[in-house]
């Protein structure tokens, strides 16, 4: 199955502006790393529960339009859990999946998917699109990426 949800930000999006707050906290002048820990030492302290929320229950932070989380996610079908997820980087998100026998594979299945990158609802428009060919293991359980096609888009001239 695929999943892609518009203003949010993905595991590596979501790691890169991390490490950006680091950076910007550890560039704080002396007056203000001062002000922090005399603030954090006087009962002022960040819950960490608040700011850690399961964004299973509660959603992912929001994000500015254009911006998406997505990944494939493989299920079990007899125990009804998920068995994997691929989470996909560099704000593309998948649009479309299918499984296709190769010829030139033996007939070997393969999953495909649909994927744009940098993608706006309105007015509609991507940065580029791709499709990404992955070879099912451990018996469908996990799959390997094969190949990653791209394709850019340009709006139609009238």
């Amino acid at each position: 199955m695929i999943e892609g949800d518009h203003r949010v930000m993905g595991p590596d999006a979501m790691d890169k502006r991390l490490q950006e707050l680091v950076t910007v906290f550890f560039h704080l002048s002396l007056v203000e790393t001062t002000q922090f820990f005399f603030q954090h030492q006087q009962g002022k302290k960040i819950d960490e529960e608040v700011v850690n929320l399961p964004p299973d229950v509660f959603g992912r932070p929001k994000a500015a339009a254009g911006t998406w989380g997505s990944c494939i996610r493989i299920i079990d079908p007899i125990e009804a859990k998920t068995v994997n997820v691929v989470h996909l980087d560099g704000n593309e998100s998948a649009f479309s999946i299918a499984i296709v026998p190769f010829a030139a594979r033996n007939g070997d299945l393969h999953l495909v998917v649909g994927t744009a990158a940098d993608t706006h609802i309105s007015p509609r428009s991507c940065s580029s699109g791709y499709l990404r060919t992955y070879k099912f293991s451990n018996d469908g359980a996990e799959l390997e990426m094969l190949h990653k096609v791209s394709r850019f888009f340009r709006p139609p001239s009238h």
